[in-house]
């Protein structure tokens, strides 16, 4: 793992990292695997905007396997209305330059507005760990006990993935089975139990 600070900010880059980066960029033939990166660093780069503009900069920026995770102070908290905004300026940020991109659109710039587009929607999937999951979260604790906030999470949670693992499982069994789906399934179910954590 190759670790350096940046701004008195822990920075580290895992070598699986970096090997699921070669592979995914040597192996794409659509040119959408460096666009879907960069889209990511601008996704984080809006979180990170919001978390310096609360004055709440971060512990460390870790680029693990399939992500980039933002950790934050261990002294400090936001409340949870700038927690959501945080969350939400991820997303918002893909939609700003989906927007942008749009605007001065080729097929080209088209092309990767819709890959902006549909990272910010994913993300905003109210499931585990995702902005819109940690969102869910925030919002309940507003109005709720932390134990009654920790479980309407959890049910939002799944009842959002069950429909997309049940349409790979029917997929799967009729011989369609849809890889990336499947990917899908098992990543949301993952954020589930990552959400824990936080």
């Amino acid at each position: 793992m190759m670790s350096f600070n940046i701004l008195g900010v822990s920075v580290s880059v895992s070598y699986p990292f970096l090997a699921v980066l070669t592979a995914f960029l040597t192996f794409d033939k659509t040119g959408l695997g460096g666009q879907m990166f960069c889209a990511a660093l601008l996704h984080e780069l809006g979180h990170l905007t919001v978390m310096y503009l609360f004055r709440q900069p971060p512990r460390s920026i870790d680029f693990v396997s399939f992500g980039i995770r933002i950790r934050k102070q261990q002294s400090t908290a936001l409340s949870y209305g700038k927690e959501v905004l945080v969350f939400l300026a991820g997303p918002l940020s893909n939609f700003i330059s989906a927007a942008i991109l749009y605007i001065i659109a080729d097929a080209q710039f088209t092309q990767l507005a819709l890959v902006h587009i549909l990272l910010g929607l994913f993300n905003l999937l109210p499931i585990g760990a995702l902005d819109g999951g940690m969102i869910v979260g925030n919002l309940a604790h507003c109005f709720t006990s932390e134990h009654t906030a920790k479980v309407i999470s959890l049910t939002v949670s799944l009842l959002c993935l069950l429909p997309i693992m049940a349409a790979s499982f029917i997929l799967a069994i009729q011989g369609k089975a849809n890889v990336t789906l499947i990917v899908t399934s098992f990543y949301l179910a993952f954020t589930i139990f990552a959400s824990k954590d936080r």
